[in-house]
């Protein structure tokens, strides 16, 4: 049977009321961490449980006569006999948070499964680049990015980075020959015969060539309706 969410135990202080919630995920570390921005006081993971937001509902109605509002509950005797069922966890935001995502002991840091941008944001923060910083490579230009020697993004000792104009990086890691390298005809378009005049032109503003475009847009009138009219 596949997973559908889970639903989780917030407790504000020491015996203060529960909050019963539902994540799609098995993230309530980060749902902890969004309540308590909005909360004075200390709030505790207690527990996590399989069960989506059937779950949930089927909790809230539960326990629905001690609801003081929204997901959050009294902490009877009944409720605490309830969650006592489980793995109890007893986190708070102290546990877990860390400097930031940048940390790797940071619950949201994903490592190696990390995207291309998320391990150059890294790199960027490791290696900040000053406005007097010249390109390690031509020397002339200011830096603008961050070269990967051995082409490693997870690599960001400062040994592997060169701090680069744009150009020079480009030309590193192999756009810049690309892009010379490239077929562009097939991006050439052919002049194609203008509407009114006949006349084979580029580009065209609704099937005019530029001198009929400029002759209709001032008398709002097509320069064969002129021709027409003066016969």
């Amino acid at each position: 049977m596949i997973n559908d969410g889970y639903v989780y135990f917030i407790q504000c202080g020491i015996d203060g009321p529960i909050k019963i919630g539902y994540s799609k995920y098995q993230n309530a570390e980060s749902r902890l961490t969004v309540a308590q921005v909005y909360n004075p006081i200390l709030l505790t993971l207690l527990c996590v449980i399989p069960g989506g937001r059937a779950k949930e509902i089927e909790l809230h109605n539960k326990f629905k006569d001690i609801c003081i509002i929204g997901e959050w509950f009294t902490p009877t005797q009944e409720l605490n006999e309830y969650i006592s069922q489980f793995e109890y966890l007893g986190l708070t935001t102290k546990d877990f948070q860390k400097s930031g995502p940048a940390h790797q002991e940071h619950h949201f840091w994903k490592g190696d499964s990390a995207t291309n941008e998320s391990k150059r944001s890294r790199a960027a923060r490791r290696h900040p680049i000053k406005k007097k910083d010249k390109c390690q490579k031509c020397k002339i230009k200011n830096a603008h990015d961050r070269y990967h020697k051995d082409g490693n993004l997870d690599n960001i000792d400062p040994e592997n980075i060169m701090l680069v104009c744009r150009r020079c990086c480009m030309e590193l890691d192999g756009r810049l020959s690309f892009l010379k390298n490239m077929d562009h005809s097939h991006q050439v378009k052919p002049k194609q015969p203008c509407i009114i005049c006949r006349k084979l032109s580029k580009p065209l503003r609704k099937g005019r060539c530029h001198s009929c475009n400029e002759y209709y847009r001032r008398n709002h009138k097509e320069r064969s309706e002129i021709l027409n009219e003066s016969k």
